[in-house]
């Protein structure tokens, strides 16, 4: 009994991320050339989610200096331009990614994937993503979905972590 409770237990898993992104996420890709505050206002109900993540970290940048506003724009090339302000200098990164279903955007920041023998890895194996999905849900508020995976493994040994987390972030009205 237990034994068939634990299987059922590994099998499923909750995707709570995945259906609040999907479900609020509205077409609206003429508001993307905007600037939004750095601040994560993430509220799942009434629980405040971890707003220690910023717009600036989503993106990959792991900066010292605190920024507040990052300026986003999209070109024709399928890039995301991100300008923020560090210290007192202006830098910019460049994303590639595409648009998916006219929804959102998508781009990896780390895609690392080694199989030794390809396709099959049961000899040795590694696996890092880190990919997020930009788009914007009904009330105007700029909605990031990151999601990480690193996991690794050799023969038949194996272990990792991954996680998906959804942050809001408003439009700065500055």
């Amino acid at each position: 009994m237990y034994f068939c409770f634990t299987i059922i237990a590994l099998l499923v898993s909750c995707n709570t991320s995945q259906v609040l992104f999907k479900k609020n996420i509205v077409n609206n890709n003429e508001n993307f050339n905007q600037s939004y505050n750095c601040i994560n206002k993430s509220i799942l109900g009434k629980t405040k989610v971890d707003s220690a993540i910023t717009l600036l970290n989503l993106f990959g940048v792991y900066s010292k200096a605190v920024a507040n506003e990052i300026n986003i724009k999209f070109n024709d090339n399928n890039e995301i331009i991100i300008m923020y302000k560090d210290s007192t200098i202006i830098k910019t990164k460049t994303l590639k990614g595409k648009y998916k279903n006219g929804l959102f955007f998508k781009s990896y920041i780390q895609k690392k994937v080694i199989q030794i023998p390809p396709f099959f890895s049961f000899l040795y194996g590694q696996r890092v993503i880190d990919r997020i999905k930009i788009g914007f849900n009904t009330n105007g508020l700029l909605v990031v979905e990151n999601k990480y995976v690193s996991e690794a493994n050799i023969l038949f040994f194996g272990s990792g972590v991954n996680y998906k987390t959804v942050s809001f972030f408003e439009i700065n009205k500055n």
